[in-house]
C-alpha cells in the first residue's frame, strides 16, 4: 500500500512550467462539525436550495477541507518530482498520515456530492467544473492532486 502511496505522490509531482500562484489559504483548523451541519441542512432543505445558496454551502465545505489539500500540497513540494526516491521516502510517512486525516473530510465531501445529485439545482452547481475551479484556485488549492 505505502508502495502504491508513493507511486500516486511521485506522478502527482510533477513540476508546473506556470508561474508559482500566490499562496491563499491561510492556516485555519477544519471544523468538522460545522461540515456535518451544513450536510445535515443539505439532506433536509437541500432540495429547497436556490444555485446560490448550494454554491455558498458548497464553498463552505472546500473552505473547510481546504488547509487538508494545503498540507498535501506542500508535502508533495517536499518531496519533489520522484527524481530522489531518498527524499521521497523521507515524506511518505508524514504523507500517509496526512491523507489518513483527510479520509474523513473526503467521505464528508462525497456525501455532499450525494446530496446534492438529488436536486437539480444542487447536481448543476455540484458539476460546474468552471465555478469548482475558481473556488479551489481562490483558495489557493488548484493545483493540488489528491
Amino acid at each position: 500500500m505505502l508502495g502504491l502511496l508513493l507511486v500516486f505522490c511521485v506522478t502527482s509531482c510533477k513540476k508546473s512550467e506556470e508561474p508559482k500562484q500566490e499562496e491563499k489559504v491561510t492556516e485555519q483548523k477544519v471544523d468538522k462539525a460545522t461540515i456535518e451541519d451544513i450536510l445535515a441542512k443539505a439532506k433536509a432543505d437541500g432540495a429547497k436550495w436556490t444555485e446560490a445558496e448550494w454554491k455558498d454551502n458548497v464553498k463552505k465545505v472546500i473552505t473547510g477541507i481546504a488547509p487538508i489539500y494545503k498540507k498535501i500540497g506542500d508535502l508533495q513540494k517536499e518531496m519533489g518530482d520522484g527524481e530522489d526516491p531518498a527524499k521521497a521516502a523521507q515524506y511518505i510517512g508524514e504523507l500517509t498520515k496526512v491523507m489518513e486525516e483527510f479520509e474523513p473530510y473526503d467521505n464528508l465531501f462525497d456525501t455532499l456530492d450525494s446530496i446534492a445529485n438529488t436536486s437539480e439545482v444542487g447536481k448543476a452547481v455540484i458539476n460546474d467544473s468552471t465555478w469548482m475551479k475558481g473556488v479551489m484556485k481562490e483558495l489557493g488549492i488548484d493545483d493540488i492532486d489528491i
